[in-house]
């Protein structure tokens, strides 16, 4: 119900109206919310963004987009053709460990 919902809003439509639509076009517009949420609110972009921000901050070259989560699965094939991606997680916790590094040779010093 929340999925027709919110394709109502996005579509401009009401529930009679969206009764109307062919199924096939209904279950399109569900493959492609697998695909690409379509609601008002994408927490997934807004959490990418925040999460490169300090990554950013600290030098890595990284983007909110490598942030994203995959919401479309990859095939093995596609995945090998392409350029390895940056590990963003692997960047932070070895920007972390690097801090605790420093932290620790000021402590001694």
């Amino acid at each position: 119900m929340a999925f027709a919902l919110t394709l109502c809003l996005r579509l401009g439509k009401t529930l009679g109206e969206l009764d109307q639509m062919p199924v096939e076009e209904f279950n399109l517009w569900r493959a492609y919310d697998r695909e690409s949420p379509i609601s008002d609110m994408r927490h997934d972009v807004m959490g990418a963004i925040i999460a490169a921000a300090p990554l950013q901050a600290a030098g890595a070259k990284v983007s909110a987009a490598d942030m994203l989560p995959p919401w479309a699965r990859v095939s093995d094939e596609q995945e090998a053709a392409q350029a390895e991606p940056v590990d963003a997680a692997e960047t932070f916790f070895a920007f972390l460990r690097g801090r605790a590094a420093v932290t620790e040779s000021a402590e001694v010093e």
